[in-house]
């Protein structure tokens, strides 16, 4: 029987009332299949994927598919968010078949685990003839499929595996990096053609490297003003979509995810201190609108995901028609039309429109004759009316699954932010207190919950935007609070270290058929570039050797392909911040000089108040001061942030010749 109907997840229970005989993934399912000789049918997805449900209705609620299914496997559903590892560990097997990654992912496993197929989504059809073909060989050469799966399982084993036996180099690769930029989109942003995905560890890498190269960082702002611009941000409700199926970022499909927003955050931040745009700020403004009225729970932490289908209907909800827009826009209609241009320029299908900014709102004010506030006004009035309008449909349904990782993102999200607006900085710090009280016990730190049940396993992943989160927190707060968390995060983060191969494997489960290590950047930074990112700068504050060493000892492991943007864009930004080797730490600094320090891509720690941290000692001035430090030693105090820019550049130059 299908076993789903009143599982926690949302994403399983969507399936429960299926004819498949559904199973939530265990290892007494495992030891099941291999008790029957069993194939098993692995389907990963996720709540508001939308082409997870279009499968579901084409095959998963078909009779005769479930006729198939439930006499010849067994069927296992699995929620990515939940299980990322299990998730790594199949999306790697369908690459290494030469299929590509995305969701839902479909695989049929031997009774043992190992994956002997896989893709994506399947129509009807040709799911039922693969369902009954692999059927057929398991019955008649069961020798052909062990074999075949016994190559997979080794080959998903070796995929990690590099040789980290060259002594470190700190060198940055400039023709390698330099020679992906020039294949980009530098007309419409992001990377050629179509989807394209907002990839925020590679924006903000490539914001930080635009000091050595400065059309880095002109194609990474150029992406984040056409995002805003482009359909895929919601200028209604806030927050941007999973990703755009156009090259012009115009059409969305329309899940919005916690983890994009989250990391968007700190994107548009850093993109406005160094340019002062409207865009990036509404963006912001958006995020956060989106996050605070619609995603947060009773307890004060953040939902997982909204839904991109509203009926059965994807982006029904987002969605407006011209009748809806001219009463909305009222007697503005011709001059938001010069905005948006309702009748080709943002047009979508049928009656829909979907809106997509022909001009800059600096632009757009000036064809007003109005000053860039006053049009402004008229902007939000207009979909404040919309939001009227969209609130007598039913909305997207909430994943309300709460992931520690992902809220640990949204704090570093809001931190950022609140180099722009103070006000984000309580939210993060108040978001960061509810994780302690209701994501952690006996200092470990949980996967997630649903209402007040832990889920059972705890990764790496959860501990690196954690102690990311708290590192974030302690350098615009100076608060020992953060920094003992960062401590007990790197004291966690022990049981997943692989001392052969000198990186962290994503989890530690028994239930995988093999444990992964999450090299390279998703949508989200690299597992281990990130810890190793954290594990350097913890070194410089505890003054602990230790710390530093593990992190060169990630980044020689990893260094043959840690500086192409593509994949490791999280990785470079550890080199970038190893070439000038440091921190800065300030004392009595005003906003605008923080600000100005972080536009050089360099962490810098505020010193409010007294502290125990090592690094800080000594540096508590009454007057303004500025220190960059190393392990080994800090600079002598600067009194004004000019001087302490000639040195740091300076730096910088040495590093980059090799001195």
């Amino acid at each position: 029987m299908n076993e789903l109907k009143d599982h926690a997840n949302l994403y399983l229970r969507q399936h429960g009332s299926n004819p498949i005989f559904w199973k939530a993934w265990s290892e007494t399912i495992w030891h099941k299949a291999q008790l029957e000789n069993k194939l098993v049918i692995v389907s990963i997805g996720y709540s508001a994927c939308h082409w997870c449900h279009v499968m579901e209705k084409e095959c998963f609620e078909d009779s005769e598919v479930a006729a198939l299914s439930n006499a010849h496997y067994i069927s296992i559903k699995v929620d990515r968010e939940e299980r990322p590892d299990i998730d790594q560990s199949f999306m790697n097997a369908i690459q290494l078949m030469g299929k590509p990654g995305g969701w839902p992912l479909n695989c049929i496993c031997l009774p043992n685990g190992v994956p002997i197929f896989g893709g994506t989504y399947f129509p009807k059809g040709r799911w039922i003839k693969i369902l009954e073909e692999i059927h057929r060989l398991h019955q008649t050469e069961p020798d052909t499929l062990n074999g075949y799966g016994q190559e997979i399982e080794k080959a998903i084993h070796d995929w990690d595996h590099r040789d980290g036996s060259a002594a470190l180099s700190l060198q940055i690769d400039h023709d390698t990096i330099q020679s992906w930029i020039a294949d980009q989109d530098m007309e419409n942003g992001g990377t050629q053609g179509a989807p394209k995905f907002p990839m925020p560890p590679l924006l903000n890498s490539m914001i930080l490297y635009g000091t050595s190269y400065p059309i880095a960082r002109n194609w990474a702002l150029h992406t984040l003003q056409k995002m805003k611009e482009g359909g895929i941000y919601d200028n209604v409700h806030g927050g941007f979509c999973r990703y755009s199926v156009d090259s012009e970022w115009h059409i969305p499909h329309f899940e919005k995810m916690l983890y994009d927003n989250a990391q968007l955050l700190g994107n548009y931040t850093l993109a406005a201190l160094f340019e002062n745009r409207v865009e990036y700020r509404q963006s912001i403004a958006g995020i956060d609108h989106w996050i605070s009225q619609y995603m947060i729970s009773e307890d004060g932490l953040i939902y997982s995901a909204q839904d991109a289908d509203t009926d059965g209907e994807e982006g029904k909800f987002y969605c407006y028609n011209i009748a809806e827009i001219q009463a909305a826009a009222g007697e503005q209609f011709h001059s938001l039309q010069n905005l948006y241009d309702f009748e080709k320029f943002s047009h979508w299908e049928h009656d829909r429109i979907v809106f997509r900014q022909k001009i800059s709102l600096t632009e757009w004010a000036l064809e007003l004759e109005k000053n860039i506030d006053d049009a402004i006004v008229i902007q939000k009035e207009f979909f404040k009316n919309l939001q009227s309008i969209a609130a007598t449909r039913n909305r997207p349904q909430i994943d309300t699954k709460i992931l520690t990782s992902w809220n640990a993102l949204a704090v570093s999200g809001w931190t950022m932010a609140s180099y722009i607006e103070e006000e984000y900085l309580s939210k993060a710090q108040n978001l960061f207190s509810k994780m302690k009280l209701h994501l952690k016990s006996n200092h470990v730190w949980r996967q997630g919950k649903y209402s007040s049940d832990f889920l059972p396993v705890l990764l790496s992943d959860t501990l690196a935007h954690v102690q990311h989160a708290a590192l974030q927190l302690l350098m615009r707060t100076g608060e020992d609070q953060y920094f003992h968390e960062i401590e007990h995060c790197a004291v966690a983060l022990e049981e997943y270290w692989d001392e052969n191969d000198h990186l962290y494997f994503l989890g530690h489960s028994k239930d995988v058929f093999v444990q992964k290590k999450e090299i390279t950047d998703s949508v989200t930074p690299s597992v281990n570039a990130q810890i190793c990112q954290n594990l350097f700068v913890l070194g410089i504050l505890s003054g602990k050797q230790k710390y530093v060493q593990r992190s060169e000892q990630m980044m020689t492991r990893v260094q043959e392909f840690g500086q192409q943007p593509a994949y490791s864009a999280q990785w470079l930004q550890q080199w970038l911040y190893r070439e000038h080797g440091g921190i800065i730490i300030a004392q009595n600094a005003d906003t605008t000089e923080i600000q100005t320090i972080r536009s050089w891509g360099i962490f810098v720690f505020e010193i409010k108040g007294q502290t125990t941290i090592p690094a800080f000692q000594g540096k508590d001035h009454a007057q303004k001061q500025f220190h960059l430090c190393t392990f080994a030693s800090c600079s002598t105090g600067f009194s004004d942030l000019l001087s302490l820019e000639q040195y740091f550049l300076s730096l910088k130059s040495l590093s980059a010749a090799g001195k």
